[in-house]
C-alpha cells in the first residue's frame, strides 16, 4: 500500500515538472511565433495535445 501512495507524490511532482516544460515551450514558441505570423497557428495546433494530456491528468 505503501508503494500506491509513493506513486501518487511521484505522479504530482512528474505533473509539475511537465506544466512548467510546457509553459517554457509555449513561451518559446510564441517568441518565434511572433516573427513568423502564417507559422502561429500551426505551432498552436502542435501544443495542443500537450494541454490536453496535462489536463486529463491532472483530473
Amino acid at each position: 500500500m505503501q508503494l500506491g501512495a509513493f506513486s501518487v507524490v511521484d505522479h504530482n511532482r512528474v505533473i509539475r515538472k511537465l506544466w512548467k516544460v510546457i509553459h517554457k515551450v509555449v513561451l518559446i514558441a510564441r517568441s518565434f511565433a511572433i516573427p513568423l505570423h502564417h507559422h502561429h497557428r500551426h505551432l498552436l495546433l502542435l501544443l495542443l495535445p500537450f494541454h490536453l494530456l496535462v489536463l486529463f491528468s491532472l483530473f
